[in-house]
């Protein structure tokens, strides 16, 4: 019986150490990875920001584009072809499409659901909300439209939406 027992045991500790191996053999062949749309989005988020602030406009366009190749039209990908419309004196209205009142809302709704969390818990809203932006994206794109507008509708601007 002890015999049979130490034999049980020796069976289980072999199949399990070949299983480990088999397994970690199978995770090297997975070393390819294909980059989710959540992490295109928050390395974008980053990036884009960066780009602009040092002056690379084209880097920016070109990480953009691809952004919005990979993930479909988001609402910060439409806000920042906006922006970058309209700080090169090219915007039109063919942008964007009817989905725009609902980017405005769903922004809306987004910036005030931040409002509410402290700052620990900024990422699980902008998960909830479909995407993960890095926190400073939307400060980032409040500033530059700020920048874009004139005195006077800089002040409409703040007590409309600020």
């Amino acid at each position: 019986m002890r015999l049979q027992w130490l034999r049980a045991a020796f069976g289980i500790l072999v199949f399990s150490n070949a299983y480990a191996q088999d397994e970690a053999e199978i995770e090297k062949l997975m070393r390819k990875r294909l980059l989710s749309c959540t992490d295109i989005t928050l390395n974008s988020s980053i990036l884009i920001p960066q780009y602009l602030n040092d002056g690379k406009l084209d880097s920016a366009k070109i990480i953009l584009k691809y952004w919005e190749d990979k993930c479909g039209a988001l609402e910060p990908i439409v806000r920042t072809k906006i922006l970058l419309a309209v700080r090169e004196s090219r915007f039109k209205e063919d942008i964007y499409d009817r989905s725009i009142i609902d980017y405005l809302l769903y922004y809306k709704n987004r910036v005030t659901a931040l409002r509410e969390v402290d700052a620990i818990h900024w990422r699980n809203v902008n998960l909830w909300y479909g995407y993960p932006l890095d926190d400073a994206f939307d400060a980032f794109t409040t500033y530059a439209a700020t920048e874009l507008l004139d005195e006077k509708e800089r002040r409409l601007f703040a007590h409309r939406f600020l």
